[in-house]
């Protein structure tokens, strides 16, 4: 199954405790993924470079079984017999998403293929002791390109209770995992921009919460669509009555998830702070390079301005006061992941 970015913006949330180089490629906006049992172990399955190397045994087999039979125990119909086997020698480790169905397809293109080798047989093109190596040698290197890149280039197996997909969830529960999602990248930004910055310890914990989130809301979506509808179509005060348990519960989860983005917002205003203040610092500090061309405008305009120009990169006040603010919001943003970290681990 492929794992898309949503339409929305928001992308599949997968458990931060994966293999990190397996995360790396998870975080694709689009990979392809097989769904494996809860509780199986997570892999990553080569599929191109194992069809290279299952493709290549085949091939180089079926070769030189072909050239053995011609040219050792000259068995003309014994080579054509192993050409035309060693078609279906092509066996993946690991199946294609289309299965075995998909596999036949590639075969039937390639025994197609062979219809140009045969017309070569029949025209006379090849030196009659080549008359059969060469037509099943022209099939195989049709074949074994397709049957290389018929897989994906890598296919990870991720068990289904270590990912959420965005697309099982209803639009309410996306907007929060998208603004979780939205709050990680602020901190990607502002720790690969700000110098000084240092968001790689909350980033953790973000991406932990994030997975957190995401489980609870799989869990709290199906249910609470469930509760909304039988409240909407309750036929009495007594349905309503006997429904109370149920809401109570998806309120009380809700108010769980609620929790966890409250301690996330706190957590951000210093980091959005810091990258609106390094922002301000980075406008400001383009102002004083074409202070030149300004004077100059001035001087051919007889003129004057109506406050003076800034005219030393060091020497502007401004620039100072925006420096100071980064600074300041730099140590906010520090101190705030430490009380996040803390908080996270006092009350999870």
């Amino acid at each position: 199954m492929k794992l898309e970015k949503h339409y929305d913006g928001t992308r599949p949330v997968f458990d931060p405790t994966l293999p990190e180089a397996m995360l790396q490629g998870l975080r694709a906006e689009s990979v392809e993924i097989q769904e494996a049992p809860a509780g199986s172990r997570p892999r990553l399955l080569r599929t191109r470079r194992e069809r290279l190397i299952t493709g290549g045994a085949a091939f180089t087999a079926t070769l030189i079984a072909m050239a053995v039979c011609l040219f050792v125990l000259d068995a003309t119909g014994w080579s054509v017999l192993v050409g035309v086997t060693g078609m279906f020698l092509y066996i993946p480790l690991h199946l294609p998403k289309g299965g075995i169905k998909e596999e036949l397809t590639y075969l039937f293109m390639g025994c197609l293929t062979s219809l140009g080798g045969l017309g070569a047989v029949t025209l006379g093109v090849f030196h009659p002791s080549l008359a059969v190596l060469a037509p099943c040698l022209l099939i195989h290197l049709v074949r074994y390109p397709y049957f290389v890149y018929l897989g994906e280039r890598a296919v990870y197996v991720v068990p289904a209770d270590r990912f959420v997909d965005p697309s099982t969830l209803g639009i309410g529960e996306r907007k929060k995992l998208r603004w979780i999602r939205n709050a990680c990248d602020r901190v990607e930004r502002a720790e690969r921009l700000i110098p000084g910055f240092d968001g790689r310890s909350a980033l953790i914990v973000l991406r932990e919460e994030e997975w957190i989130v995401a489980r609870d809301l799989a869990r709290i979506a199906p249910l609470s669509a469930k509760v909304e509808r039988f409240k909407a179509e309750a036929a009495s005060d007594r349905v309503r009555s006997a429904v109370r348990p149920q809401v109570a519960a998806v309120e009380a989860a809700n108010r769980g998830v609620e929790r966890r983005r409250g301690r996330i917002a706190a957590y951000m205003r210093p980091v959005d702070g810091a990258l609106t203040a390094y922002r301000e610092w980075e406008q400001l500090s383009q102002l004083p390079g074409s202070v030149d061309d300004y004077i100059d405008l001035i001087a051919r305009g007889g003129s004057d301005p109506a406050g003076p120009l800034p005219h030393d990169l060091h020497g502007d006040p401004a620039l100072h006061a925006a420096r100071d603010a980064v600074d300041e919001r730099v140590r906010e943003a520090n101190e705030a992941a430490v009380w996040l970290i803390s908080e996270t681990q006092e009350h999870g």
